[in-house]
């Protein structure tokens, strides 16, 4: 991954949609471009509703599985 983003650093949280906001901003790219992999509901819908491509998934195995769905490459993940 080329950026990482910790709530406690930028003071805003998920599923505030600032938190995807300031996400967006830092990455300079549009919603689209961007695909975010949660457990919680609440945090996927609000990724949605910016335009984000967003996924629920419980844990490696299934994050490593919706990506190969995209055709994204996990190399050796799950």
């Amino acid at each position: 991954f080329d950026v990482c983003i910790a709530s406690h650093l930028i003071g805003q949280m998920k599923p505030d949609v600032t938190a995807y906001e300031h996400a967006l901003q830092r990455l300079g790219v549009a919603p689209n471009k961007v695909y975010f992999f949660d457990d919680l509901p609440v945090n996927v819908a609000a990724a949605r509703s910016l335009g984000i491509n967003a996924f629920q998934v419980r844990g490696l195995a299934e994050t490593a599985s919706a990506l190969r769905g995209l055709d994204i490459s996990t190399g050796e993940i799950g």
